[in-house]
């Protein structure tokens, strides 16, 4: 979905669309569920979201930084995707 037609952002559904930084290279899914909080982590995607406004930070469950993006990701935005490893 994301790389057809983006994601927009809707305000009435929260205070944003979570992201969290990937500093790191899962060596499955497990690890990567671990590590960002995510329900699931089948796939990953990095964004450029330059200029895009941000909600407050908080903290994933294993500490690492979360970003509520606050407004529409578009496909445009995609640096690099990919499938995590099982």
């Amino acid at each position: 979905m994301l790389r057809k037609d983006g994601v927009r952002f809707d305000p009435a559904r929260g205070s944003g669309i979570p992201t969290t930084t990937r500093n790191f290279t899962p060596a499955n899914q497990d690890i990567a569920r671990a590590r960002t909080g995510a329900r699931n982590a089948e796939f990953y995607v990095d964004l450029d979201v330059t200029g895009v406004p941000r909600g407050p930070t908080t903290v994933t469950r294993s500490g690492l930084p979360e970003f509520p993006i606050r407004g529409d990701l578009a496909p445009e935005m995609i640096i690099e995707f990919g499938r995590v490893p099982k």
